[in-house]
């Protein structure tokens, strides 16, 4: 692997790693509704659950 593809590669690891960490900040301070918790909230958090097990579950991990 030439020098220049491992600077691309750890620069894109680092955004990864930044990334997961701005999603789990995200989810620590996300506001609850302001209204009574409905199955379409729940169907929300859920949506995105299943899309973060999506890319957790992928078959290079």
């Amino acid at each position: 692997m030439s020098t220049k593809a491992e600077d691309v590669y750890a620069e894109h690891h680092q955004e990864a790693m930044r990334l997961v960490e701005e999603i789990k900040t995200w989810l620590e301070n996300m506001p609850a509704p302001d209204d009574k918790i409905n199955w379409g909230h729940v169907g929300d958090l859920g949506n995105l659950m299943h899309s973060l097990r999506d890319i957790v579950n992928e078959d290079y991990l």
